[in-house]
């Protein structure tokens, strides 16, 4: 009988067994490069190890970092990681096998992942006024831990910047020197 494969690579297609996968966990670090493209490595699991930043701002309370990598098939994508005062949330920047997937130029992918910051932005905004700015009731209050409005003007200039990059990046605006 013929032992299906367990784990596949999106970036060069290697499938592995069960077994085959345990070996190679055990003998290879996750962060190794196993496919380059241009100035993109992947590892095994299609994650960009050197990713493009093309956003990274911050300010006392809130994070922004974009990063963009380009696949073989000259499709982009986007690897986000914010922190909007007590949230966090990151997704790396992944290979695009399927053509159909993924953007056809960076701005877009850049968009999309600001579009992604911009939502984790509101929901953290959207519970401030829930909650009229005092911490979750099922939490022991932190005196240390700043109150929800206190926060208020970060988190807006956070959505500022967020617009700006928006309309930096926008990839219908005209590039007279590209």
């Amino acid at each position: 009988m013929e032992e299906k494969y367990f784990m596949r690579c999106p970036c060069d297609g290697r499938t592995f067994t069960s077994d085959e996968w345990s070996e190679w966990v055990r003998t290879h670090p996750s962060s190794e490069v196993v496919h380059q493209h241009g100035e993109f490595g992947f590892n095994i699991h299609g994650v960009c190890m050197t990713p493009r930043v093309c956003v990274d701002w911050k300010n006392s309370v809130c994070q922004i970092k974009i990063t963009t990598a380009k696949s073989d098939n000259g499709r982009w994508n986007f690897g986000v990681s914010t922190c909007f005062w007590d949230r966090y949330s990151s997704s790396p920047t992944r290979f695009v096998e399927d053509a159909d997937k993924g953007f056809d130029n960076e701005k877009k992918a850049i968009v999309a992942g600001l579009d992604m910051a911009k939502k984790c932005c509101q929901q953290v905004l959207d519970d401030i006024a829930f909650r009229g700015g005092i911490p979750d009731d099922d939490e022991e209050e932190d005196k240390s831990r700043a109150r929800g409005v206190s926060v208020l003007p970060k988190l807006n200039e956070a959505m500022v910047r967020i617009n700006q990059f928006k309309s930096l990046y926008n990839p219908q605006q005209l590039e007279l020197f590209a």
